[in-house]
């Protein structure tokens, strides 16, 4: 029974606790609020006299704990403090609970690159709890995603992103904006996105394929659950395949004019070994559109170009680029928008590399210089493409010759340095390369500002040309002074965890140069102990044991865990596609290469690394035909001499 005193206390307590709350109500309404509101500091002490009069009542530990963590000192450990007391006055409060999970959380450190595992373990625990209370609450299942992903809860993630992904949409999400960034929200939708993502990074590629098929149905503009379907589609089994096409299908009924939907349904079909429906599918996509819209038919018949391409059926490849060019006519280059331009230019790219392949050289010229008057004497992109192709084909004086031509007129774009610096590295002489790019480093800062520097000034400072330094030395061979250079960006980098993960891979590339390769591998096992979830980090430790030919089941582990971060990342498919070669997989090894030869089919690396497991396969004209594309595309004389000699051709 209560007592009259006890009573008593009760209601002073609720009265200052609602006069707390009026006060902070208008602190709230307040339009000018740059300082700390009067009301608010009232309202802190009406809450602690709501706390002296009864200590049981949670609301009041609640208020005034977001009081403190709100107002300065920004008190995070008083806050937790007063939360917890709210938790300890009613286990079942929601506010507090919600404000403890919060506080934790911050205190984690979510979105830095040291996060602390007992506390985001204490994180997890609080917004569990907070789950218990409020099911489909999309904040804490969201946050549980996020710590559970940090921590390596694979499976538990997954199961979060699910709840999330059904949850009630928050009224309120600015503490999670707050945290994890002002882009980010907490609509099911993006709840959708990371789950799917999720799947496809975790090897389950065929419910990733399902999920976002669903996506797709229901919102076909949504680019990104399609580049991500694409993915997914790619490196599924194929169990789902029809499913997610009749998806795509609904999707394209609607969205008839997305170029992401016709190039994914077109991956389904060829995925699905439908050729012929693939091949219909974008010629009738294209016609369609032809009189109403040739950009997007030009865009249409450039897919098709690309899907005679991955197939190596170079002939129609060339032909479908051509009419990519020819569909929207020649618009003059004053009407060029930025897109238009870079569609034209990759479709001008492809072109190039089909011709290069089937040594069609005069038309490669032809087209060169047609692209130099489609986009005018201004633009670099014609003198970019003659260097590229003279340079392919053993040519390095005449590639040198035509870069310092261009660099005449672009003196401070220093990526042509840098380009006639690795021509020159790949003769031999990288002294002279280095020279280069000190040099025009020195005169670009002459130019910052004018209108002639395009280039941003971080996109080239000294930490980025100690990294170029160190890559062509290590492409020459020349393990000390790529150490040297290596050693140096890491010093430069000190302060800056990117930067310095960045320059120790180098570094880790350069002792392996330099025969040093117990102080290679100490340095990428390092790397992929500080930093559990870097792809680039897990593929070199990966690809480094792979060549050393040394703990292969180890190797293969690595670089899938990379291809759990980017599956479609043709460099790490090549790297896993070579593991299996070591390991005598042959048929899994070969179908990981043909994936990263479709997804980049100009890679010389990749060609020859699919040759080599055909010729072991006894495919002996599949190989010869790669080691030929290869050769075809293939920097360096060593490179090419090595290729030469798979072909039988003797010395260049």
């Amino acid at each position: 029974m209560v007592s009259t005193s006890e009573r008593s206390n009760r209601e002073v307590a609720y009265v200052n606790l609602f006069e707390a709350q009026r006060l902070l109500n208008a602190a709230e309404r307040r339009p000018d609020r740059s300082d700390i509101d009067p009301n608010t500091e009232l309202a802190r002490q009406a809450l602690l006299r709501s706390i002296k009069a009864d200590p049981s009542i949670a609301e009041a530990y609640t208020l005034l704990g977001e009081i403190t963590i709100s107002t300065p000192p920004f008190d995070i450990a008083e806050g937790i403090t007063l939360a917890r007391k709210s938790i300890a006055a009613n286990p079942q409060n929601f506010g507090g609970r919600r404000l403890l999970a919060r506080l934790v959380t911050i205190k984690a450190g979510i979105k830095s690159s040291k996060v602390s595992g007992a506390a985001a373990a204490s994180a997890i625990s609080e917004w569990r709890a907070l789950t218990d209370l409020d099911p489909r609450n999309a904040e804490a299942w969201a946050f549980l995603a996020e710590l559970y992903d940090l921590t390596g809860q694979t499976n538990e993630g997954i199961d979060a992103l699910r709840k999330w992904s059904v949850s009630a949409p928050p009224i309120e999400s600015q503490f999670y904006r707050n945290v994890m960034g002002q882009a980010a929200d907490l609509a099911p939708e993006t709840a959708s996105l990371k789950l799917g993502s999720s799947l496809l990074n975790a090897g389950r590629a065929d419910e990733a394929a399902a999920l976002l098929s669903n996506v797709i149905a229901d919102d076909p503009q949504n680019d990104e659950a399609a580049a991500l379907l694409r993915d997914a589609v790619a490196l599924s089994n194929g169990a789902v395949s029809e499913t997610v096409a009749k998806s795509v299908r609904q999707a394209l009924n609607s969205s008839p004019q997305s170029i992401g939907l016709i190039r994914l349904l077109a991956d389904i079909y060829i995925g699905t070994n439908h050729f012929a429906d693939a091949e219909k599918m974008l010629r009738d996509s294209a016609a369609s559109s032809a009189k109403t819209d040739p950009a997007l038919s030009s865009a249409i018949v450039a897919v098709l170009g690309d899907t005679y391409a991955g197939e190596m059926r170079l002939e129609e490849a060339v032909g479908a680029y051509e009419r990519a060019l020819n569909v929207r006519g020649a618009p003059e280059r004053d009407k060029f928008d930025a897109g238009e331009r870079i569609q034209l230019q990759d479709v001008i790219s492809k072109l190039i590399n089909s011709y290069r392949i089937l040594n069609r050289n005069d038309a490669v010229l032809r087209l060169i210089e047609r692209s130099r008057r489609m986009f005018g004497a201004d633009d670099v992109f014609a003198d970019r493409q003659l260097v590229e192709y003279l340079r392919s084909t053993g040519n390095a004086q005449g590639a040198l010759k035509a870069l310092r031509d261009v660099r005449l007129r672009k003196p401070a774009d220093q990526s042509l340095a840098r380009l006639e610096a690795s021509v020159l590295a790949e003769q031999g002489d990288v002294d002279k390369a280095i020279e280069v790019v000190r040099t025009a480093s020195a005169k670009a800062s002459e130019h910052v500002g004018s209108a002639d520097s395009r280039i941003t000034p971080t996109a080239f400072d000294d930490f980025s040309n100690l990294l170029f330094y160190a890559s062509l030395y290590t492409d020459a061979g020349h393990g000390p002074e790529a150490r040297n250079a290596s050693e140096k960006a890491v010093r430069l980098a000190a302060g800056d965890d990117d930067r310095t993960q960045i320059a120790q891979l180098a570094l880790a590339e350069a002792m392996r140069t330099e025969g040093d390769f117990a102080g290679a591998e100490s340095m990428l096992r390092a790397l992929v102990k500080m930093t559990p979830g870097n792809p680039i980090a897990l593929n070199n430790l990966g690809y480094f044991l792979t060549q050393r030919g040394e703990h292969l089941d180890e190797a293969v582990s690595l670089i899938r865990a990379a291809l759990k971060v980017e599956p479609a990342n043709p460099s790490y498919l090549d790297s896993l596609g070579w593991a299996l070669f070591g390991s005598g997989k042959y048929p899994e090894a070969e179908a990981y290469l043909r994936l990263a030869a479709r997804i980049n089919s100009g890679s010389a690396a990749i060609q020859e690394h699919l040759g080599d497991v055909q010729a072991k396969m006894g495919k002996a004209d599949e190989a010869r035909a790669s080691w030929e594309r290869a050769l075809i595309v293939v920097r360096g004389k060593a490179n090419t001499q090595r290729l030469r000699e798979k072909l039988g051709l003797g010395a260049n």
